[in-house]
């Protein structure tokens, strides 16, 4: 059985850059398949390399983001593989950018403990 439900492939576009304000950039593609709203654990695979990534699955913009792990080079135009994995939460609306900053902090620790026992 696969860790993984899901993969996209897709071009990275350039998004609302809120996940970069917030000290989280996010490789944005387009949703090419139904994926339920929310965080996931997953991974980025680019020029034969993989990336542990936080993926979050915005139905109502049809748009995967992913926040890449020790990664810091652009990739607008680039092709990728996002690769999703365990749900680790649904969306929230955050009341403002500390609430945000902290949950999305405990998101990448849970993912980074996931990975210890399944590493990518």
């Amino acid at each position: 059985m696969s860790f993984f439900i899901a993969t996209i492939f897709g071009k990275v576009i350039e998004g609302k850059k809120q996940g970069n304000a917030l000290g989280f950039p996010t490789a944005n593609i387009k949703l090419s398949q139904n994926i339920p709203a929310g965080v996931y654990v997953g991974r980025v695979l680019w020029k034969e390399k993989k990336y542990p990534a936080a993926i979050f699955i915005d139905t109502k913009r049809g748009i995967c983001e992913a926040h890449m792990l020790h990664f810091s080079d652009s990739l607008y135009g680039e092709h990728i593989f996002v690769e999703i994995g365990k749900k680790l939460r649904d969306p929230i609306v955050f009341q403002n950018d500390d609430e945000a900053k902290i949950t999305i902090q405990n998101d990448i620790q849970c993912l980074q403990e996931l990975l210890k026992k399944f590493p990518p």
